[in-house]
């Protein structure tokens, strides 16, 4: 846990690499694409936006978002949400007989 705290610390620092945020928009993408096919994905999006009353063109406008962030977005992201006062530990302990 210690390791994951370190990195937790060092992004609220330093920030992350252009390289870093590069590969997660590209991932981001990718999935995107993928999900797109399934129609789950079309129900819950339909659904939560419905639901918390989000505008529909949100939901259009997601890559656009997505290329819009910054190294310095995640940074401040990291700064106002990973903060101990947010911060869980969950000790997963393996079933009887496995």
């Amino acid at each position: 846990m210690a390791a994951i705290y370190d990195e937790i610390d060092r992004i609220k620092k330093e920030g992350i690499t252009q390289e870093d945020l590069d590969k997660i928009k590209e991932a981001q993408r990718i999935d995107r694409k993928e999900n797109l096919k399934n129609n789950r994905t079309w129900l819950n999006s339909l659904r939560t936006y419905y639901q918390y009353d989000i505008d529909l063109g949100e939901f259009y406008d997601y890559e656009k978002r997505v290329e819009a962030l910054t190294t310095k977005d995640i940074q401040q992201t990291a700064k106002k949400y990973l903060t101990d006062k947010n911060r869980y530990q969950f000790l997963l302990m393996p079933e009887e007989g496995e």
